[in-house]
């Protein structure tokens, strides 16, 4: 009993490490922020809320994506099922088929109009991944689960998009947070304890 005891104490004083899932700040043409952003987590229809109402015939409305940001590392690739650009913005929102958003590309970046060396040096995890006569891409994991891509006109040699990508899977994911010990394990496993405590 005493064993048990002890031991369920060393399980609920070991300090969970959680993984905060990635934020992205949604903001319309305007300036306004609308809300956050969450790979891996945010669900078409309460995206779809975040943003200003469409009209039905609105070309960016959900649909089947015609092409995605090619993802080149990480875990998994994600397979995009549906795009949305929502109104007033310069955003591609793309879902898998469990409707959760793995890519976010934004067209008209904060980190628009600088170079590959600015770029470096902001994000050092960020490698080559592409060059050709119009476009220069570099992509590199940022947060557990988020690759970062950014693309450079190659004449330029300027930010033309950064996109965000997701790749871990999705099916049944409620949330990115990866603790050692379960919330709802350690509860219950304190509740063991105090009532064994109390016997």
């Amino acid at each position: 009993m005493a064993v048990v005891l002890t031991l369920l104490a060393a399980v609920a004083a070991t300090p969970a490490i959680a993984v905060e899932p990635f934020h992205f700040s949604a903001v319309l043409r305007s300036g306004k922020k609308v809300g956050d952003l969450v790979p891996g987590i945010s669900a078409l229809k309460d995206v779809i809320k975040m943003f200003p109402v469409a009209a039905q015939d609105y070309p960016g409305n959900p649909r089947p994506p015609a092409a995605f940001p090619e993802v080149k590392i990480g875990k998994v690739r994600p397979e995009p099922a549906t795009v949305y650009n929502p109104p007033q913005t310069s955003y591609a929102l793309f879902f898998d088929d469990n409707d959760k958003l793995v890519i976010i590309e934004d067209a008209h970046p904060p980190l628009a109009g600088l170079g590959p060396e600015a770029i470096h040096q902001r994000y050092p995890k960020l490698k080559g991944t592409g060059h050709d006569e119009r476009v220069i891409e570099l992509q590199g994991q940022v947060e557990p689960c988020v690759v970062m891509m950014v693309l450079f006109n190659a004449a330029t040699r300027k930010v033309t998009k950064v996109a965000y990508a997701f790749t871990c899977p999705t099916a049944g994911s409620e949330s990115t947070r990866r603790d050692e010990i379960p919330t709802r394990l350690r509860s219950n496993t304190l509740a063991v304890a105090r009532a064994e405590a109390a016997e």
